[in-house]
């Protein structure tokens, strides 16, 4: 055997056992999951489009009550900006393997039904599967989050990728202070159908429920974007925002 093939096959090798490895490690170790095991509410963010190109961001707080029962507020964002906010009941079912099923009616409206996958953090990765909906998205527990303006004040990392129509494919970053008075400001970098703009001042409002349901009014350079309701997550160290264009989260 040359050197070179060898190596190749010593890398290969070990390639193979690490995942033997893994794979032991896995399976040794089983997680245990069950309908009683999804309890407590959650912050819910998703985001896709219809099968004809329409698209729209979900989420909102579902509260699960650890019997198959699931309650709560849903927010559906339209492409056209417009922002449905309605009560919603529904039902899941998980099983033993971690792999389950919900069912989500908001008020008014039809059903969406999702298959849900529980990982080791109780996080629940979601996709819809209804027909004619292409729609992904996960849930986190809300924890013991201080849900108030000071609770939320200080320095937050925000990310977004999405598709605006008629200009394509877009995202950013930034780091934006939210300050206990109610106002937000900081930088931001946006990609815009390739074309990056750096070092764009961020600012606008902000303000939460003791519910942990929130409402932000964002500028970029003084010009508004279209409000966004939000929910808090991860003991307060991260807030989801569901949207047609992008789903934002931010944490801190």
């Amino acid at each position: 055997m040359s050197t070179k093939n060898r190596s190749i096959f010593l890398a290969v090798s070990a390639i193979v056992l690490f995942t033997q490895s893994m794979v032991a490690a896995q399976t040794t170790k089983p997680m245990k999951c069950s309908t009683a095991s999804i309890k407590g509410t959650y912050g819910a963010a998703l985001q896709g489009s219809t099968n004809n190109g329409y698209l729209l961001g979900e989420g909102g707080q579902l509260t699960f009550d650890g019997k198959g029962t699931v309650n709560g507020m849903w927010i559906v964002v339209l492409s056209n900006g417009d922002v449905i906010n309605v009560p919603a009941t529904g039902s899941y079912s998980a099983s033993s393997g971690c792999l389950g099923n919900m069912t989500i009616t908001p008020q008014g409206y039809s059903a969406a039904d999702f298959n849900i996958v529980v990982d080791s953090t109780q996080r629940l990765e979601m996709i819809q599967t209804d027909s004619g909906t292409i729609e992904v998205g996960y849930a986190l527990p809300q924890g013991k989050a201080t849900c108030t303006t000071s609770g939320l004040a200080g320095v937050w990392n925000w990310n977004s990728v999405g598709y605006q129509i008629g200009v394509g494919p877009g995202g950013y970053i930034g780091r934006v202070n939210l300050l206990s008075n109610g106002k937000m400001k900081g930088v931001v970098t946006l990609s815009v159908d390739g074309q990056i703009y750096s070092d764009l001042n961020a600012g606008g409002t902000f303000s939460v429920g003791s519910d942990c349901i929130g409402i932000v009014n964002f500028t970029v350079q003084g010009q508004k974007q279209p409000s966004a309701e939000f929910v808090v997550v991860s003991d307060g160290s991260e807030i989801l925002i569901p949207g047609a264009l992008g789903s934002i989260t931010a944490s801190r």
